[in-house]
Parts: structure tokens; sequence; C-alpha cells
């Protein structure tokens, strides 16, 4: 969901117990990125349960930068997509999805 200036998008991702490491969640986290790159969002948001490492990993190998949340236990989780001076629209390319993987 991006705030309506389209600077900042905020994602939830959710895979049930039974289908995890299988990549779904790359393959889903991969898709959002490049979405929203192409919609010149600016700034990519999320949060995560401390315990949950298997997102914080995925999403750092993605790119995102991770911090200490607001609320206890929690992990906040951000990619710039577009710097604000970026007139053009660049910025890094399509994230590649390797096959696979088992994030």
């Amino acid at each position: 969901v991006a705030d309506p200036d389209n600077a900042v998008a905020d994602f939830a991702i959710v895979v049930r117990s039974g289908i995890k490491g299988q990549g779904l969640g790359r393959l889903l986290l991969a898709s959002i990125i490049d979405y929203s790159r192409s919609r010149g969002t600016l700034e990519l948001r999320g949060e995560t349960l401390a315990g949950n490492l298997r997102m914080q990993h995925l999403a750092q190998d993605l790119g995102f930068t991770l911090k200490t949340g607001a609320d206890m236990g929690t992990v906040d989780l951000r990619l710039l997509l577009h710097s604000p001076d970026d007139s053009a629209g660049t910025s890094a390319g399509h994230v590649g999805v390797k096959r696979g993987s088992r994030n």
C-alpha cells in the first residue's frame, strides 16, 4: 500500500507454514520490489518479528536495511528504491529470483 504521493509503500507477506522454505516468499517480495520500482515508489518498508530470521535474511539478501523496530520484538525493514531527486526514475534494475532458493 503506497501513500498518496507514492513516496513510501508498506508491504506484508504471509506464507503458510506447510509451504515455507520453497522460495515463495522470495518470489513475492521480488515481485513487490519490481512493481514498486516500476511505479516510481521511493521507499519500500515492512516489519517482521525479531524471531523471524528467515524474513530478515531474505530482506537483507534483497537489499533491505534492518533496524530495531519501534514496537518491542520487531524489526523494521526498509529498501530505498529511488532517490527523491531521481527525476528520471532510474534505479537498480529488476530483482532476480534464484531458482532453487529456499527463503
